[in-house]
């Protein structure tokens, strides 16, 4: 909470006053796509990084009337230095459920968000997987732009389905994952029975 939330919320307390007296500036916060779907091997990570939608959403609105916009990166796995050190200790299930949405070079995550900065956009999605997610998962997050709020309508009922068939693919994964180590466990005292 103290790394992806709570220096977020300090930061933003450090520059907010002179932006509001200015009655301008921008405020951009990178949460994750784990940040719209929680998932295996994510129960420390991705409540801090909802807890930051969370807190762009409503800094959005209380924003309106000093004319500061606010946006949010929904990044997802991205090919940096930090990522390669976390592919060394990742669980199976989540490297597999990972393995779902691909992985995008950092000069493509950056500049996609610095365009729609620069176009007014509240959110940032990657990928055609992202873009789908940030659909299903836009619930009462701000929206600008009259056409993806009209995307947004017509197609979250399709994306949820979608959705559910991953979500559901990913269950399979962890449970397939769980009884391979059953049986390898269960094979390892077997082993050591006979030793």
């Amino acid at each position: 909470m103290k790394v992806n939330y709570l220096s977020a919320v300090y930061a933003t307390r450090a520059v907010i006053d002179g932006m509001k007296t200015r009655k301008a500036g921008h405020i951009s916060f990178v949460s994750s796509a784990a940040g719209q779907l929680a998932i295996y091997g994510y129960t420390a990570y991705s409540p801090t990084k909802f807890a930051l939608r969370g807190f762009a959403d409503a800094l959005h609105m209380e924003l309106l009337p000093y004319k500061i916009s606010v946006s949010v990166l929904y990044p997802p796995n991205t090919d940096t230095e930090g990522f390669k050190v976390e592919l060394e200790t990742m669980p199976e299930e989540v490297r597999l459920i990972s393995a779902s949405a691909g992985l995008f070079p950092p000069k493509v995550v950056a500049e996609k968000h610095l365009e729609d900065v620069e176009n007014g956009e509240y959110t940032t999605t990657i990928g055609t997987d992202g873009w789908m997610l940030g659909v299903v998962t836009s619930g009462g997050t701000p929206e600008k732009n009259l056409w993806r709020a009209a995307v947004q309508v017509l197609l979250s009922g399709l994306f949820r389905g979608i959705l559910l068939v991953y979500m559901g693919y990913f269950d399979g994964i962890v449970k397939k994952c769980y009884k391979r180590r059953l049986l390898e466990q269960a094979r390892e005292e077997e082993n050591q029975k006979r030793r």
